[in-house]
């Protein structure tokens, strides 16, 4: 059964008329209603399908909720294998697969097409077919010499018809309509490429994020090792009474901070996966492999100083070129609404036969009218549609003037931090093997004598900071790598 809600506002108004008319039927009408698929007992109680007080939940009838139940969310359509080793691209095809904002940026463009497919119609006629048949039956009384008498009469009538609308001439609306709706087009296509690499970017960080994750949890069992090994040999002195009892308790604390850092960084790294399969559009419960940082990382992906970046990124960045897409249909609107004071030419055409009853035709009808409109006065409707189109498109060339600035500065910043970042990225692997060196150094002399615990302890600190802060040079690396190819509009399913 059709549910109400598809009846029409004439039906239902029509019923209520009539159960006040006729309170006795109330009760069929109110079946009719139900029976053809409505809710029909809203018409007399309608708080029943409201909650029923201000500190009540509200609860579904079991067929309502059944309808909700109904409805399920879209299908993954494709998830890693398990144990699989997957690497970023995979990822990428993976997300944008499964990605539910690239499918509605991809409707939304394809719904655009369709609406410039509508504004072509005009340019093809407009053919229209109707058929009438007519049967009636009346009797009336007529008086004659012999007295009233009852006559009858039967009526039959068919009556085809088919006709032609034909727009000759508009001054140019067809043609700026169809031209809005194309950049408009345009516009949604150069959305869905802006989502597209948006969502890529996020993988990218979803990815990095779980690998810095991952290596930071390396570090901290490193750190525990170590923290371990300075445990140890405070523990081996004081069984051999050469120092007290306080080297050994600041060695435990020292290993016990950081077997409770090591514990918290194992969430981290499932917290960091869970983060990633939702960004992937996947469920949570998966589970596959993933790389780690390459051992050696390429230096200069982008061999181009900052203003070349911005001469890419103004060609292509999806939304600049967006923006300039929209100025377009602006600039269209904005000669659609000057052409609907022009004269427009319209072409009317009907023709058909009427057959009625004994094999009767009238041979043939037809209509043709050539109509020529244009607007004298509406009230400064046209006028004033004028004014409104200047104003949006004042609007898109300032959205445009905005876009390309941040596209300039998005460029700069990522550049920027790229530079800094390969810089970084050698200066904390030589941080670390000092501080490894630093270390094993302090640990041979402790073992000898020759140094404090607290020396120890401070050397093993610097090894610990040295760890996180060479896996967090390594993160922001090849994350600075992923956003200057989203600045420079390069970060796209063509290059990966």
């Amino acid at each position: 059964m059709a549910p109400c809600i598809k009846l029409t506002n004439n039906y239902c108004i029509l019923m209520v008329q009539i159960m006040r008319i006729i309170p006795p039927f109330s009760l069929i009408f109110t079946i009719s209603l139900l029976v053809s698929g409505c809710r029909g007992t809203a018409l007399v109680d309608p708080w029943a399908y409201a909650p029923k007080a201000s500190f009540q939940s509200w609860k579904p009838e079991l067929m309502d909720q059944k309808m909700i139940d109904s409805i399920l969310p879209g299908c993954v359509l494709e998830v890693p294998k398990p144990d699989e080793l997957v690497s970023l691209g995979d990822l990428f095809d993976i997300g944008l697969l499964n990605s539910p904002t690239t499918a509605e940026s991809w409707q939304d463009a394809r719904a655009a097409a369709a609406g410039y497919a509508v504004s072509l119609a005009p340019y093809l006629p407009n053919l229209a077919f109707s058929g009438e048949l007519n049967a009636t039956r009346s009797a009336f009384i007529s008086t004659t010499p012999t007295g009233n008498q009852l006559f009858k009469a039967t009526y039959q009538e068919l009556q085809p018809q088919v006709a032609l609308n034909y727009l000759l001439w508009d001054s140019g609306q067809t043609r700026t309509n169809a031209e809005y709706y194309f950049q408009t087009l345009q516009q949604m296509n150069w959305t869905h490429n802006e989502t597209v690499q948006t969502v890529m970017q996020n993988i990218a960080k979803a990815y990095y994020d779980y690998l810095y994750a991952k290596e930071m949890l390396i570090a901290a069992n490193s750190d525990l090792l170590n923290a371990e090994q300075s445990f140890k040999a405070a523990e081996d002195k004081l069984v051999s009474g050469i120092f007290n009892e306080t080297d050994t308790m600041q060695a435990r604390t020292n290993y016990l901070q950081k077997k409770v850092a090591t514990t918290t960084q194992i969430a981290n790294v499932e917290n960091a996966f869970v983060d990633l399969l939702n960004t992937l559009g996947i469920p949570a419960d998966l589970t596959f492999e993933l790389g780690s940082f390459p051992a050696t990382p390429p230096l200069d992906p982008f061999n181009m100083n900052s203003e070349e970046l911005v001469t890419i990124a103004k060609q292509r960045r999806p939304e600049y070129q967006a923006a300039k897409a929209n100025v377009l249909a602006q600039e269209s609107y904005l000669k659609n609404a000057k052409a609907q004071i022009l004269p427009q030419l319209q072409l009317a055409a009907t023709g058909g036969n009427t057959w009625y009853a004994g094999g009767l035709n009238d041979g043939g009808d037809y209509s043709v009218t050539v109509d020529l409109t244009f607007p004298i006065f509406s009230g400064f409707y046209y006028s004033n549609q004028i004014k409104k189109a200047k104003s949006v498109l004042k609007t898109s060339v300032a959205n445009l003037r905005s876009t390309e600035l941040g596209i300039i500065r998005d460029v700069k910043i990522s550049h920027n931090t790229f530079v800094m970042a390969k810089s970084q990225l050698v200066d904390a692997k030589n941080y670390l093997d000092s501080a490894d060196i630093e270390f094993r150094a302090m640990l041979s002399r402790y073992k000898m004598g020759l140094s404090t615990i607290l020396d120890l302890l401070s050397s093993e600190s610097f090894l610990s900071d040295a760890r996180a802060a060479y896996v967090q040079a390594q993160k922001t690396y090849y994350m600075s790598i992923i956003n200057i190819a989203f600045a420079t509009g390069l970060l796209n399913t063509e290059v990966k």
